[in-house]
């Protein structure tokens, strides 16, 4: 457990799907900076792969400690890492009275009691709304509209989005029919 002192912790939602969430294979002892943090439970601990429990037998590495490691130096306070991304999730559960837009609030309201001031969000998430060429043509408002509703409920933080993995979905597939829409709608934002 972490004990908070002089300043509060610099925290960051980590939302989105399962590329946000992480699906890559933890290798090998990881080393661990102490002020990289994570809450669970509203409580901050050193944070350690995998930061997500969305999916217990999936979770992996993602992008959130890596997001922390680039930025830990240049803040002056510990970094607060607030997992919240689901796999498979649409985003419309992320939006308006969305189940994970509600998940999301109560985790970083513990971060706040915690200690935390909410300083951005990571955004990673799209290939649930690639199926059909509906979905994908209205991803562009659903992001307009999560980004105003994440902004309504956190205030005017910063969103950094993540675009897709392009190289690594099989267009192929019926899931990823329309992942180029979504993805050029994530880049256009």
């Amino acid at each position: 457990m972490y004990q908070t002192s002089v300043s509060p912790i610099a925290m960051f939602l980590l939302a989105g799907q399962s590329n946000m969430s992480g699906r890559g294979e933890i290798v090998g002892d990881s080393v661990y900076d102490s002020r990289i943090l994570k809450i669970a439970g509203g409580t901050w601990s050193v944070a350690r792969h995998p930061l997500h429990a969305d999916k217990p037998e999936k979770t992996g590495v993602g992008p959130g400690m890596s997001f922390a490691r680039s930025i830990v130096d240049f803040v002056p306070a510990p970094v607060g890492l607030v997992p919240c991304a689901f796999g498979g999730s649409e985003i419309q559960r992320w939006i308006a009275d969305g189940d994970l837009l509600q998940a999301a609030k109560e985790a970083v309201a513990k971060g706040q009691a915690a200690g935390g001031v909410l300083k951005g969000i990571l955004w990673h998430q799209g290939e649930s709304d690639c199926g059909s060429e509906e979905m994908a043509s209205l991803y562009i408002d659903r992001l307009q509209q999560l980004s105003e509703d994440l902004h309504s409920a956190f205030g005017h933080v910063p969103l950094i989005l993540g675009e897709l993995g392009m190289e690594f979905l099989d267009l192929e597939d019926p899931r990823f029919s329309f992942a180029e829409t979504v993805n050029a709608s994530i880049v256009k934002f």
